[in-house]
């Protein structure tokens, strides 16, 4: 059978959905809001292989930019990667995969972010890296933790919320040292990503903070407040708000204090990847969270080299504090495959990798390396 490949255009906006819809069994409107509703703008961002005037296979590539203590890193989340039943093992899923990946490098982006199957996505330099912290908390936690909690909280879904609060819930966001740019004219959407609700927090009738929570509130993805100290009585409140059994929520690990507090009464913790991550420029985002983790934790000063194969060579240094990162050819100390190298520099196996006996691999790595779930594609 004859086919095409082409970019979308608006007019195949609806097919689109349509045809995500089918392959996932999914509403896409409802799971993807940012992207599908009422978006016909994102159908540029798909590849899309067609066999007459029907879509066969689709591969999303959406622009995402992820703010690193200001600096900003380009980087792409590819998403939707579907093939029509009939249509598998035909190779139109490598191909668009092949496309969508060289459109990534040829505009220098930093990274690339999915979600999917680990080694399905290896092929094209995707792996597990970036790290969540999941805190599960039960009801006995909550009766036995001796936090005094005064009645004083409310959770209150945005639609019903104060709408001026809308901007304060931004602000909070984009105060965070690592953060995609979302924007007040797309933030609801995006917190309404992957099934999930907004509440916005109130103590007192003021405005205190907000948190993105699964459908059935038991698992609470992205919270944010005010006063970050407050963070104990307002997971004690919300679970008695809603009486709650089990909950589940993420941090990410540029919150040291937060997570302490929360890690003294919770059932148990666990160090999770972020998500499956194309590292493309190494120098930026090396120099990034580099200087990210700097801020939390004095970094050994030192000079180390690392050889990435087919990926290049570079020199990092932290010298009266300050952080650089270059490109080079002086011999190299350690030499590692790409995949490795995402492995030492932003996962949570470099905590127990003993393969280097180089004192600055364990001061400097693994980097605080984290990507927000609701931007995901």
């Amino acid at each position: 059978m004859d086919y095409e490949i082409i970019k979308g255009k608006p007019e195949d906006y609806e097919d689109i959905i349509d045809f995500c819809n089918y392959v996932f069994n999914e509403e896409f409107l409802l799971l993807l809001p940012k992207l599908y509703k009422d978006h016909r703008e994102t159908s540029k961002y798909h590849y899309i292989v067609k066999e007459g005037k029907r879509i066969k296979a689709i591969v999303g590539s959406f622009p995402l930019e992820l703010t690193v203590c200001g600096n900003y890193l380009k980087g792409r989340g590819i998403g939707n990667v579907s093939v029509h039943r009939y249509s598998r093992n035909s190779g139109y899923m490598r191909t668009l995969m092949d496309r969508a990946v060289e459109e990534i490098i040829a505009e220098d982006c930093d990274y690339a972010v999915l979600c999917g199957q680990r080694q399905r996505y290896e092929y094209w330099g995707f792996t597990t890296c970036g790290m969540s912290l999941n805190l599960n908390f039960n009801s006995s936690n909550i009766r036995h933790c001796n936090i005094d909690i005064e009645d004083v909280y409310k959770f209150i879904e945005y639609d019903n919320a104060i709408a001026n609060d809308l901007e304060k819930a931004v602000s909070l966001h984009d105060l965070q040292p690592v953060h995609v740019v979302r924007g007040k004219d797309n933030f609801i959407e995006i917190s309404k990503t992957w099934n999930s609700r907004i509440l916005f927090i109130y103590k007192n009738d003021e405005f205190a903070g907000y948190l993105c929570t699964s459908d059935n509130r038991e698992r609470i993805s992205e919270i944010l407040l005010t006063n970050p100290e407050e963070i104990d009585e307002v997971i004690v409140s919300y679970m008695k708000y809603f009486n709650l059994k089990n909950i589940n929520v993420v941090l990410n690990l540029n919150r040291p204090n937060e997570f302490m507090q929360l890690s003294r009464f919770c059932e148990n913790y666990s160090l999770n990847s972020s998500a499956n991550i194309y590292i493309i420029n190494y120098k930026n985002v090396i120099k990034a969270f580099m200087n990210l983790k700097n801020t939390l934790y004095p970094l050994d000063e030192g000079t180390l080299t690392l050889n990435i194969e087919e990926k290049g060579r570079y020199k990092i240094e932290v010298k009266d504090g300050i952080v650089n990162v270059e490109e080079t050819d002086i011999p190299y100390d350690i030499s590692l495959s790409h995949i490795d190298a995402s492995a030492l520099l932003f996962s949570h196996s470099s905590f127990v990798n003993s393969e280097y006996k180089n004192h600055l691999v364990k001061s400097w790595f693994p980097l605080p390396l984290f990507f927000p779930e609701l931007d995901n594609v």
